[in-house]
């Protein structure tokens, strides 16, 4: 049965993971922490392993005895979510639990049921997708389209890319847990005025909580890399950069940050190498630190994107995107340092004469006035002497 990430992410919020982990072990608080014995029976646990987070209303946890849980070592983070836990107990020696065991487990405990229209709307996306991705074999102008933009028969297979009846390639939009949730779609007609089609928001599908390429996100790797585009992310995956996702159809901002939040993963921003790429990299930084997430970016050359850099680099992608990875303590400063200097060169333009007359004056004039105009000159970097 598949269940829509809105469902996932209600019942798991829905869970108070230290009430249910004190059903099998006694937890003692410290700050945010909930510590004690590793409650799983498979595990004799002698020294208290087992950890239980609560930050921002989120849980997470782990046993650093039998490793159980997920982790990023590069953040020090350790923690799976509620519905992993219940899995995790139901899973024994004697006894093997599926993802659906631990739902219809949690529905128990919470009360909480799926919604049978919400069945009939995955039911319906699975099956379009299953439609359009028959509908690209029989059509050779798509193919030949999608291989222009660099893509092979593995690829299209990897993303179930499809085609539909308006001339457009369709890319299935997943949610965390794998299920087909929308469609990207891009006209393979270059003259054709509607290049773009979202599915439009409605009951289980909102733009706001969707990252596409989140379903393949390895939780092994550190960093998961946020882009701008399908094909961004669809050509980086292929030249082995990991954890790659892109907004669909809309700007990245608050909810998508709280996604990635959760997710847990350093984000690292790869947008084009333009103007709008910069507006976007500012705006995610500012959706990002009001979670206090401040992520690495990556500067591109001017009008590339990462599409682009993929097929230039091709299987040195990973190699080109560490060594062009900036903090984001950098990025400020450089973008800080960039806006001075062209502050520098505007006063300098515009008050040209306005200059040239304070240089002499504060040459002639020891004042206080003068002294203050020289130094004011010198901030600027507008020597007197």
């Amino acid at each position: 049965m598949k269940y829509s990430g809105k469902f996932l992410r209600e019942l798991s919020d829905k869970i108070n993971l230290v009430e249910l982990a004190s059903k099998n072990t006694k937890l003692t608080r410290q700050g945010n922490i909930y510590i004690g014995k590793c409650p799983h029976p498979d595990h004799d646990d002698s020294s208290p392993s087992f950890r239980i987070w609560h930050k921002n209303g989120k849980y997470t946890w782990c046993c650093f005895g039998c490793h159980s849980g997920r982790k990023n070592p590069a953040k020090g983070f350790f923690g799976s979510d509620s519905l992993a836990f219940i899995q995790w107990m139901m899973n024994t020696k004697k006894k093997k639990a599926s993802f659906e065991m631990a739902i219809q487990e949690a529905c128990k405990i919470t009360g909480l049921k799926p919604e049978g229209n919400e069945q009939q709307y995955l039911d319906g996306c699975s099956e379009e997708a299953d439609q359009y991705f028959q509908n690209l074999r029989e059509n050779n102008n798509a193919k030949r389209y999608l291989v222009s933009r660099g893509l092979d028969k593995e690829d299209i297979y990897d993303w179930n890319i499809g085609y539909d009846v308006k001339g457009r390639v369709t890319f299935p939009i997943k949610d965390l847990y794998g299920n087909t949730i929308g469609f990207s779609k891009r006209a393979i007609d270059e003259n054709n005025p509607l290049k773009y089609w979202v599915t439009a928001d409605n009951e289980y599908y909102k733009k706001k909580w969707c990252l596409y390429g989140c379903d393949k996100i390895d939780y092994t790797f550190d960093e998961v890399y946020i882009t701008e585009g399908v094909f961004d992310v669809i050509l980086a995956v292929k030249y082995g950069l990991k954890n790659v996702v892109c907004t669909c159809g809309t700007d990245f901002d608050d909810t998508h940050a709280k996604m990635i939040s959760d997710i847990g993963l350093i984000p690292v921003l790869v947008y084009d190498g333009d103007k709008a790429g910069l507006k976007g990299i500012n705006r995610t930084l500012t959706s990002l630190a009001k979670f206090d997430i401040f992520p690495r970016v990556v500067m591109l050359d001017n009008k590339l994107d990462l599409a682009n850099i993929a097929e230039r680099e091709q299987y040195n992608l990973n190699y080109f995107i560490k060594s062009n990875t900036s903090s984001y303590d950098y990025y400020l400063l450089k973008d800080m340092y960039d806006d001075l200097n062209k502050f520098k060169s505007s006063i300098t333009n515009k008050y040209k004469d306005s200059i040239a007359l304070a240089r002499e004056s504060v040459k002639e004039d020891k004042s206080a006035k003068a002294i203050l105009d020289a130094k004011l000159l010198n901030t600027l970097g507008l020597k007197y002497e």
